[in-house]
């Protein structure tokens, strides 16, 4: 059996995920700042275009990520019953996925970054599963530690490797050897966690594991965030993707919210009965947005102030960008944690792909109006009217689904203050709060 995790307050475990997850974010912009000051705005679109690369490339996988998290939570299997079919998994995806690469190298270009990536292929595997692992045996502490470690030795890394003058090689293969001790780190941990024997049928458990895994593909996930990128390096290139970089990447932090967030619950919306994993979801979202947008209200009047502080006048048309993202960012929050609801509570990930899937073709059609158009801003504006059409349609269908109103969602409780003002200083968690409510 799959060692019991002691029961915890979701609500306290969320504060602690978002405090790593805000820690994480913040040394993540300090290496920005790092390479864009070394490299400028060309190196530092090359080191996001790597950062890019393996988000992409990790999204066609996470699926199984997912299918991890299910299975362990939701159906109760044991981390011996899933080893054998993710053994066989990692075996093929680390063979194929540099395959494929390298041959889309060397018919478009064979880039460094490219050759990077490969090289360090089995372990952005690893890496990619880490979060359905951890969230599946309900050790968010682990997650939290894991994805601050990285963060932190990546910026040691590519400092020292910019400070002995090897250049944009330099920074990608520092990226690439802190991505071996993450994989390293999480093996070690995992193995400590097996126990017994597999119960679980080996030609069922593969079949089950890649099929929910295909089903859950994060590729589409990955686009609906990144198709406004992808079309500005189509027009604009390097130089101009590492301006707009700087936009997304303070965007992102606000995104670090509603994943701490979704991160803390998903175990329990996955494993509680469907009124109470609905509640669970209706109150992440309504404490989630209140939380960011009093955090975008700052950033935004700020943004031309930080940018060009942090970043120098090279980067300052990233302040407009910035600004027009951050109304859909606002809004956004929500669809990342509807997302464990439809996929663990009801076990229906096709819902997410169908909305992805409107989501890209909508974000695709205006980013071709709009950037040759209007360039940043044009990227930003495609973002943000996609964001918004998102967080509507999803809304909607959550609402008919459980028979909640959009205020149930929306609009924040007194007693969501009041539990976000107990979780500040050191306290007791309430009952109500570690029953995940």
């Amino acid at each position: 059996m799959t060692e019991e995790p002691k029961p915890r307050s979701a609500s306290r475990d969320a504060v602690r995920t978002l405090f790593f997850n805000g820690a994480a974010a913040a040394v993540g912009i300090v290496t920005g700042i790092v390479v864009a000051k070394t490299l400028g705005p060309t190196g530092k679109g090359y080191f996001s275009g790597l950062t890019l690369l393996q988000s992409g490339a990790s999204s066609v996988i996470s699926g199984f990520g997912a299918s991890i998290t299910y299975f362990l939570s939701r159906h109760k299997r044991t981390p011996a019953d899933l080893l054998g079919p993710l053994t066989v998994i990692f075996a093929v995806i680390s063979v194929l996925q540099p395959i494929l690469l390298l041959l889309w190298g060397w018919r478009f270009g064979l880039t460094p970054a490219l050759v990077v990536f490969c090289a360090a292929s089995p372990a952005t595997v690893i890496v990619a599963w880490q979060q359905g692992i951890y969230l599946g045996l309900d050790r968010v502490p682990s997650l939290n530690s894991q994805v601050f470690g990285f963060t932190v030795f990546l910026l040691i890394a590519v400092s020292a490797a910019l400070a002995l003058h090897l250049g944009l090689a330099g920074a990608l293969w520092a990226w690439a050897l802190t991505t071996y001790g993450a994989a390293v780190v999480i093996m070690l941990r995992i193995a400590n966690l097996l126990r017994g024997k597999a119960a679980w049928n080996f030609r069922d458990a593969l079949r089950s594991i890649t099929t929910y895994g295909i089903t859950a593909n994060g590729i589409l996930g990955f686009l609906n965030y990144r198709i406004d990128s992808l079309v500005l390096i189509a027009f604009l290139g390097a130089s101009g993707f590492g301006v707009y970089s700087v936009a997304v990447s303070a965007g992102e932090v606000l995104f670090r919210i509603p994943r701490a967030v979704a991160t803390a619950t998903t175990y329990r919306v996955g494993a509680s009965a469907f009124e109470d994993s609905a509640l669970t979801t209706a109150r992440s979202i309504r404490t989630c947005t209140a939380i960011v947008i009093a955090a975008a209200l700052p950033l935004y009047i700020l943004a031309p102030w930080l940018v060009q502080w942090f970043y120098g006048p090279q980067f300052a048309e990233a302040s407009p960008a910035l600004r027009i993202l951050l109304p859909g960012v606002v809004l956004f929050v929500s669809v990342g944690l509807f997302s464990p609801f439809f996929s663990f509570q009801m076990g229906r990930p096709i819902v997410i792909i169908w909305m992805s899937l409107c989501m890209i073709a909508l974000q695709t059609g205006l980013g071709i109006w709009l950037v040759p158009i209007y360039h940043l801003d044009g990227a930003a504006i495609a973002s943000t009217a996609t964001y918004i059409a998102a967080a509507i349609i999803v809304t909607v269908y959550f609402c008919r689904l459980t028979k909640m109103s959009w205020i149930d969602v929306w609009i924040v409780r007194k007693e969501d203050l009041k539990t976000l003002r107990r979780l500040l200083p050191r306290g007791r968690p309430s009952g109500r709060a570690s029953s995940g409510r």
